[in-house]
């Protein structure tokens, strides 16, 4: 099998994310396990947004953790701080508001299926918003306000069917709104 080329670039975080999960991880998921991808993507979203400098539960302040095990741990990542799962320990929310995140979101995010609610606000990630997120059948959340987030809200995230609240004010987005909004 082919890896992907962003895989093999040790300038992106998907390198490291990658590296972290096959030598660092001490929960040595075998690579068919139903919850690889999604520690991956959760990792990579540590990494894109300058998780060592969070200002919740990480490895340097672990004394702080008091409702979650720190990202990147040897534990579930169900179990993480901020990281909210359903019973088959699917990953159906993001709550890292007022953390510290800066930096990118991750278009990954987008294949977390399950994602009910990506609560993110009050820190400074920048860059745009991901078109993969209107792939997120389930999501009902999307809670970014107070960042440094760019752009245009893009069309694909009208696609996102059950999205019930859309909290993006007080960044640096341009356009308008689509009247797609709301169906």
């Amino acid at each position: 099998t082919s890896i992907d080329p962003v895989i093999k670039d040790p300038s992106r975080a998907e390198y490291h994310a990658f590296e972290w999960i096959v030598n660092l991880d001490t929960m040595m998921l075998c690579p068919d396990s139903s919850h690889l991808y999604q520690r991956f993507i959760l990792a990579l979203l540590y990494i894109e947004t300058g998780g060592v400098n969070w200002s919740i539960c990480t490895e340097s302040n672990h004394d702080e953790c008091k409702d979650g095990e720190p990202f990147m741990s040897g534990a579930h990542e169900c179990r993480w701080v901020g990281i909210d799962c359903n019973i088959q320990r699917q990953v159906t929310g993001i709550h890292l508001d007022k953390s510290n995140l800066v930096g990118n979101l991750p278009s990954q995010l987008g294949d977390l299926d399950n994602l009910v609610e990506l609560v993110m606000d009050d820190n400074s990630i920048t860059g745009g918003i991901p078109t993969t997120f209107g792939k997120l059948a389930s999501l009902q959340v999307i809670d970014l306000d107070s960042n440094k987030l760019s752009g245009e809200i893009p069309l694909e995230l009208y696609n996102a069917s059950s999205l019930r609240v859309l909290d993006l004010d007080s960044n640096l987005l341009t356009g308008v709104v689509s009247p797609l909004m709301g169906q």
